[in-house]
């Protein structure tokens, strides 16, 4: 969700331009789609027996946030300073690992929660808030989507702190992790989209989206059964 100050300011003045930098750095920018590379992913949805051409069309829609937030990320990650060289104390951080782990739980029990305890939630959330805002099923999603760009987040950060980056950059060891960054955050929409549940295997219609969608947009990622059971257990 995109927060806007209501309060507008001359483009002069220090608030104005503070301002703008906030709203600027809140603002995020979808991966736009050309017409062959949309085409060429309805194709595989559809040769994948994927939903209908509304949902086809629903996923593609929301794969362009979800992609472009992948791409903010790795450019946060890319334009932060160099971490100080790691000591034996920082291999590992715990506090971002604990965070990350829960905001995955907290997602992952949103997901399971039974249609009519959702239900109540909003009722209560509806009834709870003195500004009189409205919490639906489409509140709920966009939250679970929240939450997972902290998961990831916090991996990045986890990374970063840890001087993870060798001298001579592995690789294939980022392209692995990239792509459990993507198929993390590519299952939930592949789950609300067709209302199937992603599966752990690369020949799978899921497998073979992600792989798809790799191809579509040049991330720098892998994606194998291995990457694919880690990132869906977790």
């Amino acid at each position: 969700m995109i927060l806007r100050s209501a309060v507008s300011a001359s483009p002069e003045t220090p608030q104005a331009q503070a301002s703008e930098q906030a709203r600027t750095s809140r603002f995020l920018e979808p991966y736009r789609f050309d017409a062959d590379q949309r085409s060429a992913l309805l194709a595989a949805l559809q040769q994948q027996r994927l939903g209908d051409d509304s949902s086809r069309r629903l996923f593609v829609a929301a794969l362009e946030y979800e992609i472009g937030a992948f791409r903010q990320m790795e450019e946060q990650a890319n334009e932060a300073p160099d971490a100080p060289q790691p000591t034996a104390a920082d291999s590992v951080n715990p506090e971002l690992e604990r965070m990350r782990q829960a905001a995955i739980t907290l997602r992952d029990l949103m997901l399971q929660t039974p249609e009519h305890i959702q239900d109540d939630l909003q009722k209560k959330l509806n009834e709870s808030d003195l500004f009189c805002r409205i919490y639906d099923t489409r509140y709920l999603k966009n939250l679970r989507c929240e939450i997972e760009r902290i998961a990831t987040a916090c991996e990045l950060l986890g990374q970063q702190r840890c001087g993870s980056t060798p001298p001579e950059p592995n690789t294939s060891s980022a392209e692995l992790a990239n792509g459990r960054r993507l198929v993390r955050m590519l299952a939930h929409t592949y789950s609300e989209c067709f209302d199937a549940q992603p599966s752990p295997e690369s020949k799978s219609p899921f497998g073979r989206i992600v792989d798809t969608v790799i191809e579509l947009t040049g991330i720098a990622a892998r994606c194998n059964d291995s990457v694919l059971r880690d990132s869906l257990a977790s």
